[in-house]
């Protein structure tokens, strides 16, 4: 089989096969610009080599599955789901509409349609269980298309939204101190889930819901990723602006807790002196006022108050 090379910021890359060549111009990674070479040593625009296909102009970069859950109503411009959301401001309209309305996650595991659970599960994106049951969902889908007997080469579109699931989940930072579901819900999710996710970029062996079955998908349609590494690492500014707004806003929680529970125990010294009849030291004292504290303040009723736009 003949061999390719392809140039990549003025760096050669290769030997590939041609079967390999086709597919990396059918995922966008290879643009008709790209100067390719055969093992000849000749050298042209990607777009002179017959039998390559490039995604259509002004589609997006590897990750364009095509939606399959349902938009918000027209008629309704509430944002309902992180997944809508383009904006801070959107952010807010989100998660208010997510904590005055019931989850439909629970029991997703039970929905008998496979198609149905996984649009449950994006619905509820950026939750930690519906990434974990999305890829759950979209891998029994896979499997059994296989076993229908349709060849894992015309699973792409499914393969890439698998890929795009566990990617986005990549995002999460995990060397922070910061609950890092905490800056990922205030990032608007539409920046993340039409972002130029490129699996020759970010690869699959640093990406955790990535399993031995799926890197074996992913290889066999797509090849060896470049380099590998995580969303996280590729879009790290977004994660650092989020990350700091989220500590500003903890930060005026705490102090906001702190007022309150002074206030709370020159209140209810009364009720100190009952707690200390019952033999409880001041540490055991304080620990109670500050856990009703958090109780009597919620971090969510907290956070929807202020004010984290730009």
């Amino acid at each position: 089989m003949a061999n390719w090379y392809f140039y990549e910021n003025g760096r050669k890359v290769g030997p590939i096969s041609a079967e390999r060549l086709k597919g990396l111009a059918e995922a966008g990674h290879i643009t008709p610009e790209t100067i390719v070479e055969n093992e000849t040593g000749k050298q042209a625009r990607a777009s002179k080599v017959k039998g390559l296909v490039f995604p259509q102009q002004g589609s997006s970069n590897f990750v364009s599955a095509p939606p399959i859950i349902t938009p918000n109503s027209e008629s309704d411009n509430t944002i309902k789901r992180w997944i809508d959301a383009k904006t801070d401001e959107e952010v807010k309209q989100w998660k208010k509409a997510d904590t005055d309305e019931s989850h439909e996650f629970e029991g997703v595991e039970k929905i008998v349609n496979l198609q149905k659970q996984l649009s449950v599960c994006i619905n509820n994106l950026p939750y930690s269980k519906a990434f974990k049951r999305a890829m759950i969902a979209i891998r029994a889908i896979i499997k059994g298309k296989i076993k229908a007997g349709i060849k894992i080469n015309d699973l792409k579109e499914d393969i890439l939204l698998l890929y795009k699931i566990a990617a986005i989940d990549s995002f999460l930072g995990y060397d922070t101190d910061i609950c890092e579901s905490d800056v990922i819900e205030m990032v608007p999710g539409a920046i993340l889930w039409n972002a130029n996710i490129d699996y020759y970029q970010i690869g699959f062996v640093k990406v955790r819901l990535i399993n031995k079955m799926d890197s074996k998908w992913l290889m066999e349609i797509f090849g060896e990723p470049t380099q590998h590494t995580t969303l996280n690492f590729v879009m790290r500014e977004l994660w650092d602006k989020y990350l700091l707004k989220i500590k500003a806003i903890q930060e005026k929680y705490e102090q906001y807790v702190k007022q309150y529970e002074k206030q709370y125990s020159e209140q209810f010294m009364g009720y100190r002196q009952i707690v200390e009849a019952e033999q409880f030291d001041e540490e055991g004292i304080n620990s109670i006022n500050i856990i009703s504290m958090h109780d009597m303040i919620g971090w969510d009723e907290f956070l929807m108050k202020q004010d984290w736009l730009e």
